[in-house]
């Protein structure tokens, strides 16, 4: 997706490269000349030409309503604006809309809407001009991100500081994440020039204020340095009292002025979500600090943001389909191997193999080789873990719209009638995916338009549910019930 969306925005054709991102225009430029004027549509069209819809993919936040996830947070409606955080009244500007639910398809849509004094996105997440400006926004130098050097490599804990720092912002934002590390938050907010109230409110009702407090902050991944004035800038919107993160219970209120409490069921009610960008640690460095992710693992943009002397790398590479792995199987070692568009067991022939499946259909017990087989095909029981990390990466792709990474598992052998947790097929997920390349070679491998997941909806009826009305048709045509 990174590469064909940055070939088409260098090119200039900024459709296809929203395209490429799974990202739906739903405007039209001379409309919008119509509506706000010439000089609001050439404003739209200028950061239209330099948007780069994968890296704002790349950024947004994701789902924290089920772990682990990685669905994009719904329901979401983001002013694209500017590098300040306040979008002045009566603006037209760039909106986007993340997906309506977790579990549909991870497609955004961009329309041209007025700002109301909201707080917008901004241009270091979705611009590529402002990329470049992540290192600093995160709390880093001119010449370097936190806990790392120009180039990439990690600091040792010797170089880090071990006291207040002076003149070097990144300096300041490891002294600060340390101190917050270490169990000393109230000298690391104190540090961060924001007010911590311990005090508990006359509404709250509950037991253990302290400890509940010093968790709640705990457990706040929150960028200390420069908290404190991003959050007054945001005082000509007029709240005077956000919370970060809101509706969890372990939610933090600070107000306008730099005080920060323990957020109870008034501050819930009355308070208005602080984004994401503005309070929250930015992921890449916490994953790249604890080792789950190498500098050649970001995006591109990011990567030369946060590292400005590492060279230019190919990206992370593809992982290698699985051709055979051992299972044990009454007492010995067998081979399970994928070729040819099928996983089957080299010890046993297709008889015996379609034999113990269906006594296994009809409530018998199988065990080895065929319980692998019936944990692929139905997607109940347990799998060996190669074949359980190939099918959870195929089935993200297939989630995320990648057609093209669901084309090349099926190219390298991959049996097509894998089944997710819920029973669905890879039919199921179409209305995900360009079911125009898929639907016809997954109808040849031999998959049924009436099969039903473990919720007892065929290919049809989720088209419908995920409002697919040109994939339902193809079903229709094709045969479906």
């Amino acid at each position: 997706m990174i590469e064909q969306a940055t070939r088409h925005r260098v090119a200039g054709d900024w459709p296809a490269a929203c395209a490429a991102a799974g990202v739906r225009v739903a405007f039209d430029l001379a409309a919008v000349a119509r509506e706000h004027g010439v000089d609001a549509a050439a404003r739209i069209e200028d950061d239209l030409r330099h948007l780069a819809p994968d890296l704002l993919r790349w950024h947004l936040p994701r789902s924290t309503l089920r772990f682990p996830s990685s669905a994009l947070a719904p329901n979401l409606r983001l002013p694209l604006y500017g590098d300040g955080e306040v979008v002045p009244d009566r603006t037209p500007v760039l909106r986007l809309r993340t997906p309506r639910t977790l579990d549909g398809p991870q497609r955004l849509v961009l329309d041209v809407g007025i700002a109301h004094g909201v707080v917008g996105l901004p241009r270091y997440l979705w611009d590529a001009r402002h990329a470049g400006e992540l290192r600093e926004r995160c709390g880093g130098s001119a010449e370097r991100a936190p806990f790392f050097r120009p180039d990439g490599t990690p600091l040792a804990p010797g170089e880090l500081p071990a006291g207040r720092p002076v003149g070097d912002p990144a300096a300041r934002t490891e002294w600060l994440t340390g101190l917050d590390n270490r169990g000393r938050y109230l000298e690391a907010w104190h540090a961060a020039g924001l007010d911590l109230d311990r005090t508990p409110r006359a509404s709250y009702t509950g037991d253990g204020w302290p400890v509940q407090f010093r968790r709640s902050v705990d457990r706040l991944p929150v960028a200390l340095g420069g908290l404190a004035a991003r959050v007054r800038r945001l005082q000509p919107t007029g709240v005077r009292l956000w919370l970060l993160p809101r509706g969890s219970w372990y939610s933090v209120a600070i107000t306008a002025e730099g005080q920060v409490r323990l957020a109870d069921e008034d501050d819930r009610k009355a308070g208005t979500e602080l984004p994401d960008w503005i309070w929250r640690r930015l992921p890449d460095l916490d994953l790249l600090r604890f080792g789950r992710i190498g500098p050649d693992d970001l995006h591109p943009l990011v990567r030369s943001a946060l590292f400005p002397a590492r060279p230019a790398g190919g990206g992370p590479v593809e992982p290698a389909p699985l051709h055979a792995l051992r299972v044990r199987c009454r007492g010995e070692w067998h081979r399970l191997v994928m070729a040819g568009g099928r996983l089957h067991s080299e010890a046993h022939a297709p008889e015996e193999e379609r034999h113990e499946l269906v006594m296994g259909a009809l409530g018998g017990a199988v065990s080895g080789c065929f319980a692998a087989l019936r944990a692929w095909r139905t997607g109940q029981g347990r799998l060996p873990t190669p074949l359980r990390l190939q099918r959870h990466d195929l089935l993200q792709r297939a989630r995320h719209g990648d057609t093209p990474g669901v084309l090349r598992f099926l190219d390298a052998g991959f049996e097509p009638a894998v089944r997710d947790g819920g029973g669905k097929t890879l039919l199921h997920l179409l209305a995900w995916l360009d079911h125009e390349v898929l639907l016809d070679r997954l109808l040849a491998a031999g998959l049924s338009l009436d099969d039903r997941d473990r919720a007892g909806r065929t290919p049809l009826q989720v088209a419908g549910e995920q409002d697919a009305p040109a994939l339902a048709a193809a079903l229709r045509q094709r045969g479906t019930r």
